[in-house]
């Protein structure tokens, strides 16, 4: 697919100019330029098919996360939740949600820009003037069944998303147009459960966890190609003049380097993080196989995750499907 090139509101405002940020994203949203057609284009682009292996993996680490969230929002106090939210005037809502918006987006480029995924249910106005929006969203969201036992998210549904997704469905879609759909509705979902449970914890005045960054060595990321960034390059000349094109493009690569220092290696088996002085080890035959990072923080958790779950895929190629029922395998210790 040829590239395609959209200035998005910049993710180093989000916290600093939350209000503007918000703004930007709201007009964009409704500007009609953010079309599924749109998005699928930009995503396929942007990643190299080579890798699908780690796309896939990707997904399902998304998936495990997203489903994570879902059960955090099971166990908020959901009475004394919706009574107050109710009673609040919408500006006191309105202000929570943007705490919510700007906290989360901050957190990873892959949630900050799956904005473009849900504009029809994240603007201030919608989650804040009629509250009970928010709480009938936040009851769509609880689990409906023992939180150990969750294996697929509630989906959101956008009319757009899924009539295109039905259509494509009728057609012969391409193993990366598959990805790219089931990858923009996980990040849909995770970045709305997010803002959720954020929104929430905001509002009871209670601290809002951490978002884990991974840091996966090799990758999928095909926005670093050459021809890629030319392009990138030449159409914000074009649509900021020369001089302001070099400083936003100077932001944006000072905004990119502090991100990329602030992100960690996860332990596979035991999710401890990586410290700065560490550099976990990582299965070699994925690795010199597949360049698919799998890092461990001890032989104890590598030999412990051996056999149960990383054995059956271990230096093998991974389909988007396989990928899922692995990931749902670590969850329900099939």
């Amino acid at each position: 697919m040829p590239p395609v090139y959209l200035e998005l509101p910049k993710m180093q405002q989000a916290l600093s100019h939350s209000e503007e940020w918000n703004a930007q994203w709201e007009r964009l949203g409704n500007s009609g330029v953010l079309t599924p057609q749109f998005c699928l284009v930009d995503l396929v682009g942007s990643r190299d098919p080579s890798r699908y292996d780690m796309l896939a993996r990707e997904y399902a680490t998304l998936l495990t996360f997203t489903l994570a969230i879902q059960r955090k929002i099971g166990g908020l106090p959901g009475n004394n939740l919706e009574s107050k939210w109710l009673e609040s005037t919408p500006s006191i809502r309105k202000s929570h949600v943007l705490v919510a918006l700007s906290e989360v987006c901050s957190a990873a480029r892959n949630i900050h820009d799956a904005r473009r995924f849900a504009g029809d249910i994240l603007t201030l106005d919608n989650l804040g003037n009629d509250g009970r929006v928010f709480i009938d969203l936040l009851k769509a969201i609880m689990p409906r069944t023992p939180p150990e036992s969750l294996t697929t998210p509630t989906y959101i549904p956008n009319p757009a998303w899924d009539s295109f997704w039905a259509s494509k469905e009728q057609s012969n879609m391409t193993q990366m147009e598959k990805w790219g759909l089931s990858y923009a509705q996980i990040l849909r979902t995770e970045l709305i459960y997010l803002v959720v449970l954020y929104t929430s914890l905001s509002f009871l005045g209670k601290e809002r966890p951490k978002i884990p960054v991974t840091h996966p060595r090799g990758g999928g990321d095909a926005s670093n190609d050459p021809q890629r960034l030319q392009f990138q390059k030449e159409n914000r000349r074009q649509l900021c003049g020369p001089s302001l094109a070099k400083e936003v493009t100077r932001e944006d690569k000072a905004a990119a380097k502090e991100r990329q220092r602030q992100r960690c290696a996860y332990c596979t088996h035991c999710s401890r993080p990586e410290q700065d002085d560490e550099k976990f080890p990582h299965c070699g035959k994925c690795w010199n196989t597949l360049q698919r990072d799998v890092p461990y923080c001890s032989r104890e958790c590598q030999t412990a995750d051996y056999k149960p779950l990383h054995k059956a895929i271990c230096g093998k190629a991974l389909d988007l499907d396989t990928a899922v029922s692995f990931a749902m395998n670590g969850i329900t210790g099939a």
